[in-house]
C-alpha cells in the first residue's frame, strides 16, 4: 500500500486575551476536518490539550496549536479555516512547513499553492531549506512583528529508512501499541508523560504526550515504499536537544534523518552525531524573531560527503510572497 509519509506542519501563535483552549470542541473539529483527516483520541494536561488523528496530531495550548497532518491532508485548508474565527490583529505568528515528499504527484496541492493562499490572508515570505537535490523542507512564514521567549523552542527530528530489531517491530501487521511501546523502547524514552497511541491495521504507529505544557509525539510509516518517521518536542537547552537526539536515534536507527530547530537564540552550532555525516545545513534569521536550523545527516558508509557539506551555509531558493513584507 502506498502511503505518504512525509508531514505538513501548522503553528499559528495568538495574542491575549484569546485563549485557544477556552474554543469549543466543535470548532477544533471542523479545523481536522478541513484538513482531511479525523480525531481518533484525546489527552489533556494542566496546560494543554492534544488530539490523535487518523493523519498525525494536533496540540492546543493557550496561546497557540500546531497540527501535524501526512498522507495527502490539506492542511491549507485547515489554516485558512482557523484564520476564519480569529481577527488579523489577534494573530502573533504563523509557520507552515512541508518537507519534500515520496510522491508529490498524489498530493492534492503543493508547497507554493499553499502559501499563495496563505498570503491572501496573512503576509509572509516563503523559503526552501536545503539544496533541491538533497532532503529539503520548505517553509512559509507570516513576517510581522513578533519576539519569541526564549524558552520557545521546537524539535523535529524526520527520520528515514528503519534498520534492525525496530523495523521488524513496526513492519509486524495488526500489533498493539502496547506492544510497539515496550518492543521498541518508546516506553523508557522520557518519564513523566501522560501518552497517547495507537496502532494503526495492517502497520503505522502515532503517539502524544503530555507532561504540563511539555509534550512530544512520534509517527511511523514504516511502509518499503516510503519509511518514514517523525519526532517533535519543545526541549530548549543544548544539553536537551543532544540528549533528545542521541535517545531517539538509538530507537530507531534510521539510515538518515533531519533535524528542524526553531528558537530565538542566535547562533547556535550544528548539531553532529557519531555514526552519521553531516551532508548539509542551513541557519536563517526568520523576520517574526526566530531562528530556524535545518541540517541533513546520513550513514557514514551511505554515501559520500559532499565537499559543501563540511560548511554552514545560508539558505537557498528563498521566494518571497506577498508586498508587504518586511
Amino acid at each position: 500500500m502506498i502511503f505518504e509519509g512525509s508531514e505538513k506542519k501548522l503553528e499559528l501563535v495568538v495574542r491575549e486575551p484569546v485563549n485557544l483552549l477556552s474554543w469549543p470542541e466543535s470548532r477544533w473539529l471542523e479545523l481536522i476536518q478541513a484538513a482531511g483527516t479525523r480525531a481518533l483520541s484525546k489527552i489533556e494536561s494542566s496546560h494543554a490539550r492534544a488530539y490523535l488523528l487518523s493523519e498525525s496530531s494536533l496540540f492546543i495550548w493557550h496561546d497557540r496549536f500546531a497540527m501535524i497532518t501526512c498522507g495527502t491532508t490539506t492542511l491549507d485548508e485547515a489554516a485558512l479555516k482557523a484564520c476564519e474565527y480569529l481577527r488579523e490583529d489577534e494573530i502573533a505568528a504563523l509557520f507552515y512547513e512541508r518537507k519534500n515528499e515520496y510522491f508529490p504527484q498524489m498530493q492534492k496541492t503543493d508547497f507554493f499553492s499553499d502559501a499563495r493562499k496563505l498570503n491572501r490572508v496573512i503576509s509572509g515570505r516563503g523559503y526552501r531549506l536545503g539544496h533541491a537535490d538533497e532532503h529539503h523542507l520548505f517553509l512559509f512564514h507570516s513576517c510581522r512583528e513578533y519576539q519569541p521567549r526564549k524558552t520557545d523552542t521546537t524539535l523535529e527530528i524526520l527520520m528515514y529508512g528503519l534498520r534492525g530489531r525496530v523495523r521488524e517491530v513496526f513492519n509486524e501487521p495488526n500489533q498493539t501499541a502496547e506492544w510497539i511501546r515496550t518492543q521498541t523502547g518508546l516506553d523508557k524514552l522520557f518519564s513523566g508523560y501522560k501518552v497517547d497511541d495507537h496502532a494503526f491495521s495492517p502497520i503505522g504507529y502515532s503517539l502524544n504526550a503530555l507532561n504540563g505544557a511539555r509534550y512530544y509525539t512520534v509517527h511511523v510509516t514504516p511502509q518499503d515504499e516510503s519509511p518514514y518517521v517523525s519526532f517533535e518536542t519543545n526541549v530548549n537547552s543544548r544539553r536537551d536537544i543532544e540528549l533528545t537526539i542521541k535517545s531517539v536515534l538509538e530507537v530507531f536507527q534510521p539510515r538518515s534523518f533531519d533535524v528542524v530547530y526553531f528558537d530565538a537564540v542566535a547562533e547556535r552550532e550544528t548539531v553532529n552525531v557519531n555514526g552519521y555525516v553531516l551532508r548539509g545545513a542551513v541557519r536563517e534569521r526568520l523576520g517574526c524573531g526566530f531562528n530556524v536550523h535545518y541540517s541533513h545527516h546520513s550513514e557514514v558508509n551511505a554515501a559520500e560527503a559532499p565537499a559543501w557539506a563540511l560548511q554552514l551555509e545560508r539558505s537557498e531558493g528563498t521566494e518571497t510572497y506577498g508586498e508587504n513584507v518586511k
